[in-house]
This record gives C-alpha cells, structure tokens and sequence, in this order.
C-alpha cells in the first residue's frame, strides 16, 4: 500500500513539473470534460473562459522558465509555511494531552484543508476549517472536540495577528510626515 501511495505522489509530481513547464490550467479543465457528471459544465466553462486559462498558462510557464528561483523559492515558502502551520497544530494539541505525533499533525492539516478547498464557498472557512480539523482529529481515533478546540485556538491566534498589523499600520500612517510643499512654491 506504501509502494502504492508513494508511486501516486510520484505520478502526481511529474504531471505537476510537466504542467508547470506548459501549463496546467487548460490540461486541468479538458480532463474534467471526460468525467461524467461535471462533463457539461466543464466544456461550458472551457469555452467561456478559454482566453483566461490560456492566459495563466502562460504565465505559469513564463514564471518556471524564466524565473524559475522565485518559482521554486515561493514553492519552498510554500511548503514551510504548511509545515509550520502542523507544528501548531502539533504544540495545540499535546497542550490538551494528545497522542499525536508530527506525522498526524501533518495528516491533519493536509485533511482540513482539503475539506476547506472542498467547502471554498464559506466566507473566511467559518466552520468549514473547525469541521475539517474535527474530521481529520476523529480519523486518528481522537475527540472530534480536540479538533474544535484547535480550530478555535488557530482563529484566535489569527486575530491577535490581525489586531497587530492593523495596529502597526495606524502607527506606521501617523508616523509619516505629510510633505510640505510651501518651499517648493517658493522657488
């Protein structure tokens, strides 16, 4: 099952490598033109929107061929920003006594955002996260509550962050001095 799961990862990382070479967006809507159920909607929508796809395709292959360091480096960023984010969710949860590991932890985050990127249409994931995270806790034969309580603790955190950016922006405008333009009138 390993061998199988490790060869699908594979898989998806050489398809992933190839459609950033060329682009993947137009590659991505013409093989949902072949599944069944969205087969209508996908061909309504590649052809209503084929000059935008078009367009990030292209500038997708431009930013991997011609700047491949910031391509791999916002990728790098990327991945380190999602681990860290496991690590949080790690620290929360051995703050409630958990047995949980950093695998899990990864597991976790990787379940809720898929159930968040599911659920895209909620405003700001409310509630779409909370479940996602109490889905993926129950998985590991935990409390779902474990998983609410994290989703809770992480909003938290996001205010207390957002509280202090908004509060370094008003610092920052009151500590620009506004131009004085009478001494170049003057000249």
């Amino acid at each position: 099952l390993l061998a199988v799961i490790g060869g699908f990862c594979l898989l998806g990382i050489y398809f992933f490598s190839r459609g950033y070479k060329t682009g993947m967006a137009q590659k991505g809507i013409r093989l949902l033109t072949h599944i069944p159920f969205v087969k209508r909607w996908a061909i309504r929508f590649a052809d209503s929107k084929k000059e935008t796809l078009e367009q990030i395709d292209s500038q997708i292959a431009l930013l991997h061929q011609q700047h491949k360091r910031t391509f791999y480096s916002s990728l790098l960023f990327e991945l380190s920003a999602r681990i860290l984010q496991s690590f949080e969710i790690y620290l929360i949860l051995k703050a409630f006594n958990a047995e949980v590991g950093i695998v899990d932890s990864i597991l976790i985050l990787a379940f809720s955002s898929l159930f968040s990127n599911l659920i895209f249409f909620t405003p700001m994931q409310l509630g779409s996260r909370e479940g996602g995270l109490a889905l993926a806790v129950d998985g590991l034969h935990l409390t779902g509550a474990l998983g609410v309580y994290t989703g809770l603790i992480t909003r938290l955190r996001e205010l207390v962050w957002i509280a202090i950016g908004i509060l370094l922006i008003k610092i920052g405008n009151k500590n620009q001095l506004p131009k004085d333009t009478s001494d170049n009138s003057k000249s």
